[in-house]
């Protein structure tokens, strides 16, 4: 429990600091957690913060680039399988955890939130569901929030703001998938590395900007992947539209940043798509 989690916290400190003569320095947590961290490569990682219509959108991609390639396209076995349907990665009701008594806010008031929802339904990043149509699991809807995390490289509070889909529920209830990345080289393997007379070391890599708005997800994600902020479909399209006063939920239809399987997926669609580029410049070549 968080009770005893606590305790054994508390003795490790108090074995710590046992012979620790200095004086001790207050620390103030709560500003300490709002400030930017370094994390192992010595990128900045800023702390969530409320998303900003005008920030977030700075970060989305240009309409007409995001949802491009059909993720089924570059996945193959088991993942493609998986991918099909959302309903083939639900797990069994005995291994999830017991979902919590709330789902998670959206960290926006709802007109900055119905902007944010223009912009991705335009960017082609999300679609509207129905409320009757989001997806339910042990008789509650399943929902997400959302908030914003600023871009390195700026003060906090300015600059573009990475949207980052907050969905500990559907990471809870749906299987989690690896993809290739079981291929990829463990870090502690390149630790030592030993070089004689005149060997030297090439070492490259490869990253796809804005991979994670790239790829498309079958529409039958969409009801699974719904934000918690429910909308008029008034509000997204005008008071002249059809079914004005009906209320809709905005369902992502890419792969979200925030899901567990996200890395997996992303990683064996990198490798597939590499080897069809590979294979059309070789034939290209001949």
């Amino acid at each position: 429990t968080q009770v005893e989690a606590a305790r054994h916290l508390l003795e490790d400190v108090r074995l710590l600091l046992k012979d620790h003569a200095g004086p001790m320095v207050a620390i103030d947590f709560d500003e300490s957690m709002k400030a930017p961290a370094i994390s192992y490569t010595g990128e900045e990682v800023n702390p969530a913060e409320m998303p900003v219509s005008c920030p977030v959108l700075a970060g989305l991609p240009a309409v007409g680039s995001a949802g491009v390639v059909d993720a089924l396209s570059v996945s193959e076995g088991r993942v493609r399988y998986k991918l099909s349907d959302p309903r083939h990665m639900l797990l069994d009701p005995q291994d999830c955890d017991p979902l919590p008594d709330k789902m998670p806010k959206v960290w926006a008031d709802h007109s900055t939130f119905v902007d944010i929802a223009k912009a991705l339904l335009r960017a082609g990043i999300a679609m509207e569901v129905p409320e009757a149509e989001v997806a339910v699991h042990a008789g509650r809807r399943i929902t997400h929030g959302c908030f914003g995390v600023g871009k390195g490289g700026y003060k906090r509070g300015e600059g573009p703001q990475r949207f980052v889909v907050n969905m500990p529920v559907a990471n809870s209830i749906l299987e989690t998938l690896e993809g290739t990345m079981g291929n990829l080289p463990l870090c502690n393997t390149w630790h030592s590395l030993l070089l004689e007379g005149e060997e030297v070391i090439l070492i490259s890599s490869d990253d796809l900007k804005r991979a994670i708005y790239t790829f498309r997800l079958p529409p039958t994600w969409a009801p699974y992947l719904c934000f918690s902020e429910r909308v008029r479909r008034s509000e997204l399209y005008g008071p002249g539209c059809e079914r004005p006063d009906e209320w809709v939920h905005i369902g992502l239809t890419v792969v979200p940043m925030g899901w567990t399987s996200a890395t997996g997926v992303l990683q064996q669609s990198h490798d597939i798509s590499k080897r069809i580029f590979t294979s059309v410049i070789q034939s290209v070549d001949k």
